[in-house]
């Protein structure tokens, strides 16, 4: 049972092995064999040091940057995004991110943009975030039909503004620690002077 025994000390032993195949062999490993060993190590037992998967990463970009086969250098780009995720997760993904869309197979570029645009989805809020939220927002689709951009774009839209309220009066707002030593009273309006301030800035 797979279940099973991915918690054994057979399958960390494995695991292991996986690890240092990957860090030797990244190189030279066709894609469906990389993407197979990430996935193994991503469960982080045992733990995976940040400095080899910092190298994985290096190495998958510059196999990334000189392939010439799309769907190739596409699957490339996916085992590179699975490991940034695990590592430099907080600048280095999303600049990879936007690398793919400029630089990647324009087969997949919608793809691409809606990675980068998830990815930032799930950020901290910051006036650069937004902004580049709201620029990579009506690039969600590409369809030239009005009636298919707008049953995409607008729910979307949508969403994008409800999430960037929040995550504005979260920003602007008091720190956890500061609120659980407010009465409710001002714990009431303390937020009522936040979502202000978010739909003001907004």
């Amino acid at each position: 049972d797979h279940y099973r025994f991915v918690g054994t000390d057979q399958a960390r032993r494995l695991r292991q092995n996986f690890i240092t195949v990957l860090s030797k062999e990244v190189h030279s490993l066709d894609t469906s064999r990389l993407s197979q060993l990430i996935s193994w190590i991503s469960r982080d037992d045992p733990e995976v040091d940040d400095e080899i998967l910092e190298d994985v990463a290096r190495q998958l970009e510059a196999r990334w940057e000189k392939e010439e086969n799309i769907n190739v250098r596409h699957e490339l780009g996916q085992c590179l995004t699975t490991v940034l995720h695990r590592v430099d997760r907080e600048e280095n993904l999303p600049a990879f991110l936007r690398r793919q869309i400029e630089e990647g197979p324009e087969a997949y570029r919608q793809n691409y943009i809606a990675n980068l645009y998830n990815e930032l989805m799930t950020r901290s809020w910051t006036g650069e975030i937004e902004d580049e939220l709201f620029a990579l927002w009506p690039r969600l689709t590409d369809a030239t039909n009005a009636e298919v951009r707008v049953q995409t774009l607008v729910p979307a839209l949508y969403h994008l503004v409800d999430t960037m309220l929040a995550k504005r009066e979260e920003a602007v707002g008091a720190t956890s620690e500061a609120r659980g030593k407010m009465t409710r009273q001002e714990l009431a309006a303390e937020r009522r002077q936040s979502r202000a301030k978010a739909r003001e800035g907004m």
